[in-house]
């Protein structure tokens, strides 16, 4: 996580009754705040994804910058900040996205002015290299990179030298150009998942760690089924708006694996493989179970693995790609404090409960009229390391 408390922000304080804090935004362009916002919408991400806003105006606005000076601009950096109006002193701002504006978009009819963008990660984005970095860790390129752009590096040392991951499968570097980044924040990503890390940034800062299976900081949700009371019904409870469960079905086909890795020290190319069959059905089925038309593969390639290590990832890599998908969703309202770094457990639902929900996105909205919501999306499995091609 990224600093930011994991506890949720309530509008409800326990005593004699609810005590409500209007919910308010800002938006500075260029560090000046910007008057006339309508609405702000936040997209926090997870997998390597940047995070994006997209925010609206009243073009007239006494005091907004007019159409001329929208037209005249080559960049324009954005910081959206949320907070609460206290009953007391002034708003405790917290900010939630820091980038730059992608597209700008003026409605003469109705008067709006709307911006769309990234946070900083675009920076690295939207940067090519063609450095290889053969002799430095991935710590020390993701350091390097970081500060190329005014960014803060929070980052945890390794030891590997990036030149050999370029030697796995005997991917060169020709003309110093790394053949398997074409962005900065390929090289990022890449070196990421090669560490078994996750890489993101937040405000100014990149950050580049060690994925992390804690429970003990994970959003818990509390369900409970609906109840009869004689002739009555209590309806199903639960601390979050809108909670959906979905399972997908769709890893019912057969799934194989298929770990390879050219080790130069041994100077061997290993291979392994695992794979799974569901029993065969209907009047053609055999002993042998499925026909194998209905196989999903799944291609990935590691540095410097044995073949005993190579097996042991293909089993493992087999195990996370072949447990059952599930996909929950959910809301909080006039929430800021949870992440896509973070983890969501579920109470009350037998199988359900015993799963680590992975965080994929946070949308954050608010409009003029004070509505603020929290639309989380979240899913049983994380991201599989190393490089893989589905076939």
């Amino acid at each position: 996580m990224d600093g930011t408390t994991s506890q949720l922000d309530s509008i409800i304080v326990q005593g004699r009754g609810p005590v409500l804090r209007r919910p308010r935004a800002r938006v500075l362009i260029n560090g000046e705040e910007l008057p006339g916002l309508k609405a702000a919408n936040v997209r926090k991400n997870n997998y390597f994804h940047a995070d994006t806003f997209d925010v609206s105006f009243a073009l007239w606005f006494v005091g907004a910058k007019g159409p001329s000076w929208w037209l005249a601009q080559d960049s324009v950096d954005v910081e959206v900040q949320m907070g609460r109006e206290p009953q007391e002193g002034e708003i405790a701002w917290r900010t939630v996205l820091k980038g730059k504006v992608d597209d700008i978009d003026m409605t003469w009819g109705n008067g709006s002015l709307s911006l769309k963008g990234r946070d900083k990660t675009a920076l690295m984005i939207d940067a090519k290299t063609r450095e290889a970095f053969h002799n430095k860790t991935a710590s020390e390129i993701v350091t390097t990179l970081a500060q190329r752009h005014g960014l803060t590096a929070d980052v945890t040392a390794t030891t590997t030298r990036a030149g050999t991951y370029y030697e796995r499968d005997h991917v060169s570097v020709n003309n110093g150009e790394f053949s398997r980044a074409q962005t900065e924040w390929d090289t990022i990503t890449y070196l990421a998942r090669q560490e078994g890390f996750d890489a993101w940034v937040s405000g100014d800062t990149l950050f580049f760690k060690p994925l992390s299976e804690d429970r003990s900081e994970a959003f818990v949700i509390t369900l409970a089924e609906p109840e009869r009371s004689g002739q009555m019904t209590i309806a199903a409870q639960a601390n979050v708006k809108n909670f959906s469960l979905t399972r997908n079905l769709a890893l019912a086909k057969d799934i194989k694996v298929i770990v390879r890795s050219w080790n130069s020290n041994h100077g061997k190319r290993y291979e392994a493989k695992t794979e799974s069959k569901k029993p065969a059905r209907g009047r053609n089925a055999t002993s042998g179970g499925g026909s194998g038309d209905d196989v999903t593969e799944y291609h990935y390639t590691f540095p410097n693995l044995t073949q005993a290590e190579a097996q042991v990832r293909a089993n493992k890599l087999h195990e996370q790609i072949s447990r059952q998908q599930w996909t929950i969703e959910f809301e909080l309202p006039g929430s800021l404090g949870l992440d896509p770094r973070q983890k969501v457990t579920i109470q009350g639902i037998e199988r359900a409960q015993d799963e680590l929900y992975y965080v994929d996105s946070v949308d954050l909205g608010m409009d003029a009229n004070g509505g603020w919501t929290m639309q989380v999306r979240a899913k049983n499995t994380p991201e599989p390391n190393g490089e893989a091609s589905p076939q």
